[in-house]
């Protein structure tokens, strides 16, 4: 002990003991920073290896010092940065860092060995004086001796100084170190730049609180940051300062600057902050270009989900209103060239969108030397960073434009064109006012978004054709009473018809597996039948549900077609007309042999008696034959088109008595019962076809009740129609046959094997009735038999009465 200070050559570490103790700070320090990382205390960067390297080298000396400077070097990389099992960055500016780092630690290992070695020397000089001195002894020539060596470690420790500021101004960051008390003790030229301050001696001048009120620090939302915030205040404080985004908003000129700042305490032995390192990283363009990008990917999502053309420009505007400008206008080049239709938006003077776009056309003048005109005629952006006053009076913009634009008080502009299949079919401009200035990366993002949005209104374009197709040939196929099935390669579902749900249901349709497997055939004789352009399948295939098809498909670009025509309706008639062609033939048989024979025999000598009965067989079967030919005649007619049908007054009462005494005299043996309202009314109708359909009905009832049983006739008032109704006592009838009974060629099943008839009566009788404006039904009758009915509409005079 000497003068009350230790001596600092006790601690010598040389040798073993001190690659020993730079091995253990560095991986101490490499620990120390993957600590703070998981604390979420932020990133230290290097300077956490900084005091771990420059006490090794104190104590171990310079090779200690740079051992620690690459140990921690690799561990950081290994560690933090580089690829898993990597001892090198992949990044280039990681690896500028890491160079800087090895550096400055070498340097500094040098400068700490160095500087240990002066103090030695200048306490060993010290010591010597003080004890020559002391002793009395000794000369004044080693007394100057003693007091050179103490100048040169003096000197050598200034020199230590300078090699260690040196290193520090070759950090591309800002730093600034501050006192316990906050004030400004030191700080680099790029502290001064990023701070617009002209020197580091300037900068010195401000106390920290100045120094923060001048910058108007704000975070990412654009709040203030309060002073006792930010990560130098922190750090005073001893407490965690990780890294933290900062905009300066007090910046020169309005513009826009990004800085990452982060600080660190350093203390003495008894944990007393000392002071404050300061970092500082302008991360201006990094955060500008994520800016654009994250625009530019709202804008591309913007821009997919919407189909009009309208809803892309006020989008655009909004959107440009929300991130870039004060003001925006869309402006689309008409398809004819006789003018743009324009979009325009302003921000509200409180702040952000006023939530307004005014639309506007205005003529398009391909001359204008300014303005989107200008820019959609020549293809090429504009761009005016601090736009001049003269602007505004050259005559050269577009008046509504240049007259808007003086209004807003503008200080920054653009105008990029919206590009669609190499030509320019519209243009987006933006100003700013005080708030900002535009530059070239705003322009950069805003002629992509404009090749964006170009791109994107020729999509509508393309859309709107294939949307107005797609409703045509909708429109085609919802018309078409065929089948319409097609598949793509795979066998799914691509596009059906209704007359395809309807013929063949839905639930079938949703693969061609389905279908082939609901017609009975496989895929493979389904592609074999229809492979290429050649029309394949089967002429007609019965569904499960009863219904006939006819069926063709082809293969069209690896899509299956199939084609199905519901012909269910066609085979039955077909077969109606078959089987009518037998009972007709049978029909005509016996009254036509009845007649021949019968005329064959009167020319024969015969008994009077027998004479006249085969004369009364021959007019039964005669009138039999023409009743058969008059309903033929009247379904000829309705499958023509239509029954001409009379509208005279009719007296029912008068025409159904004449009709049930002539049926009564057709049908020996038969009791017809005629019961009539009083009072019926007069109706509207063809009395010969009512006649007929009476007949029809009588002759109906007498053929399936039997002419032992009666036949009930009533005729009814029921208010503006007359009901006409006939029972028999037959069979009956079965409830869903109901409405079958009056389809052409049908005869029930449960009579058709025991009762002759072609199946065309009823059929006549509900073609006649709906002619005259009436109803034809069918029903059981109670107590049994059948009961067949008809109205007619009364004559309108009668009604009125």
């Amino acid at each position: 002990m000497l003068g009350g200070r230790v001596r600092v050559e006790a601690w010598d570490l040389r040798g073993p003991p001190g690659v020993i103790f730079a091995l253990f700070l560095s991986v101490a320090s490499v620990g120390a920073k993957w600590a703070m990382l998981q604390a979420g205390l932020g990133d230290p960067g290097f300077i956490v290896y900084i005091p771990a390297i420059a006490l090794a080298a104190w104590l171990g000396g310079g090779g200690a010092g740079m051992l620690a400077t690459i140990v921690c070097a690799a561990g950081n990389d290994y560690m933090f940065i580089g690829p898993a099992g990597s001892l090198l960055p992949s990044r280039s500016d990681d690896l500028t860092r890491l160079i800087i780092f090895l550096g400055a630690g070498i340097l500094i290992s040098g400068i700490s060995s160095r500087l240990r070695h002066s103090i030695i020397s200048e306490t060993r000089a010290h010591e010597a004086l003080t004890a020559a001195l002391s002793a009395e002894q000794g000369s004044r020539t080693r007394a100057v001796d003693l007091a050179r060596r103490l100048s040169d470690a003096t000197g050598e420790l200034r020199r230590s100084s300078d090699q260690l500021t040196a290193v520090i101004e070759t950090v591309t960051e800002a730093i600034i170190l501050q006192g316990p008390d906050g004030a400004l003790l030191y700080a680099n030229e790029e502290a001064a730049r990023i701070n617009g301050f002209s020197s580091v001696a300037e900068l010195l001048t401000v106390s920290s609180r100045q120094l923060a009120l001048r910058a108007d620090m704000r975070d990412e939302q654009g709040q203030p940051i309060d002073i006792q915030d930010l990560p130098s205040s922190r750090a005073l404080r001893g407490e965690p300062a990780p890294e933290r985004l900062i905009r300066p908003a007090g910046g020169a000129g309005g513009d826009r600057r990004w800085v990452a700042a982060r600080a660190a305490a350093v203390t003495d032995e008894s944990g007393v902050v000392r002071f404050a390192v300061t970092i500082f990283r302008d991360i201006t363009a990094q955060h500008r270009a994520e800016e654009g990008q994250r625009f530019l990917a709202d804008a591309t999502a913007l821009l997919s989900a919407t189909r009009d053309v309208l809803g892309i420009t006020e989008g655009l505007a909004a959107l440009a209103i929300d991130s870039l400008a004060d003001w925006c206008a869309v402006d689309i080049l008409r398809a004819d060239g006789s003018g743009i239709d324009s979009v325009l938006a302003q921000a509200d003077p409180t702040g952000g969108n006023d939530g307004h776009a005014a639309r506007r056309t205005i003529p398009f003048d391909p001359s204008a030397g300014s303005g989107s005109a200008a820019v959609i005629h020549s293809g090429r952006p504009v761009l005016m960073v601090d736009v001049a006053p003269q602007t505004f009076e050259d005559g050269a913009m577009e008046p509504s434009l240049r007259d808007s634009l003086r209004a807003l008080g503008l200080r920054s502009y653009l105008c990029a064109p919206l590009v669609a299949g190499g030509r320019a079919i519209g243009a987006i401009s933006l100003a700013t006012t005080e708030s900002r200035r535009l530059d070239q990366p705003d322009l950069e993002v805003v002629v992509e978004l404009g090749r964006r949005a170009g791109t994107a209104l020729e999509n509508v374009q393309l859309y709107r054709a294939a949307d107005a197709r797609q409703a045509e040939l909708a429109a085609i196929l919802a018309s078409l009473r065929d089948a319409v099935v097609v598949y793509d390669a795979q066998g799914l579902l691509q596009l059906r018809n209704p007359a395809a749900d309807d013929l063949i249901g839905s639930a079938s349709l949703e693969t061609l597996e389905q279908l082939t497997a609901l017609l009975g055939v496989t895929r493979d004789e389904w592609a074999d039948d229809t492979r290429g352009d050649q029309e394949g399948g089967w002429p007609e295939v019965r569904l499960p549900n009863g219904r006939w098809i006819e069926l063709s498909g082809s293969n069209a670009s690896g899509s299956t077609i199939m084609l199905a025509r519901d012909v269910t309706a066609r085979r039955a008639a077909q077969a109606a007309r078959e089987a009518f062609i037998g009972l007709l033939s049978h029909e005509l048989r016996t009254p036509i042999t009845t007649i021949y024979g019968g005329t064959r025999l009167l020319d024969r000598p015969l008994a009077e008696a027998k004479r006249m009965e085969l004369v009364h067989d021959i007019r039964a079967e005669a009138e039999r034959l023409y009743r058969l030919v008059e309903d033929l005649l009247v379904m000829t007619r309705v499958e023509r088109g239509g029954v001409d049908i009379g509208h005279e007054p009719i007296l029912l009462q008068r025409l159904i008595g004449d009709v049930v005494r002539v049926e009564e005299a057709r049908w020996p043996g038969l009791s017809v019962r005629l019961q009539l309202s009083e009072r019926l009314p007069t109706v509207r109708g063809d009395p010969t076809y009512v006649e007929q359909v009476v007949r029809n009905l009588i002759t109906n009832a007498a053929k399936y009740g039997g002419t032992d049983a009666p036949v009930d006739v009533a005729v009814e008032d029921h208010g503006n129609e007359v009901w006409v109704r006939v029972s028999d006592r037959g069979p009956g009838i079965v409830g869903e046959e109901s409405e079958q009974l009056f389809d052409l060629f049908y005869r029930g099943s449960s009579t058709a094997a025991t009762v002759g008839g072609a199946g065309i009566g009823l059929f006549v009788c509900r073609a006649l009735v709906t002619a005259m404006s009436g109803r034809l039904w069918a029903g059981p009758r109670i107590g049994g038999g059948a009961e067949f009915g008809f109205s007619l509409p009364v004559l309108e005079s009668e009604e009125e009465a």
